[in-house]
């Protein structure tokens, strides 16, 4: 039985804990959408009601320059995401690493403490 244990632990164990990870891994990429952001960086950015194009040279300038704000403002914006998204990443890859880690060390903390009791180490008794 305790076999059978660690053939699925190390196996069918091993495997879904992977897939957790990367169906997490894949859901925060989709959710920053690191892609669009980068493809649409210099896009105005909520730009409301300046679709129409024309008229005298002062409404044009006007035109030109609201959508320059709102690029300025995009860009901002949109670096000001990638830039808490990476750090979230960066965050949750680590978390994945530790999770991944624990998942192969906890069937051998029986043996370690047994190791530990036996050898009679207490590390906060020195």
């Amino acid at each position: 039985m305790i076999s059978a244990l660690v053939v699925w632990w190390y196996g069918l164990g091993w495997r879904l804990q992977l897939q957790a990870v990367s169906r997490r891994w894949l859901r925060w990429v989709d959710y920053f959408s690191f892609s669009i952001l980068i493809r649409t960086l210099f896009a105005p950015f909520r730009q409301i009601g300046n679709e129409a194009h024309g008229g005298s040279l002062a409404v044009q300038f006007r035109q030109w320059s609201d959508r320059t704000f709102s690029r300025v403002v995009g860009f901002f914006v949109r670096v000001v995401t990638l830039v808490f998204g990476t750090g979230c990443m960066v965050l949750i890859g680590l978390l994945s690493l530790l999770q991944l880690t624990l998942w192969i060390v906890v069937p051998l903390l029986p043996v370690i403490g047994g190791v530990v009791s036996i050898v009679g180490w207490v590390p906060w008794q020195r």
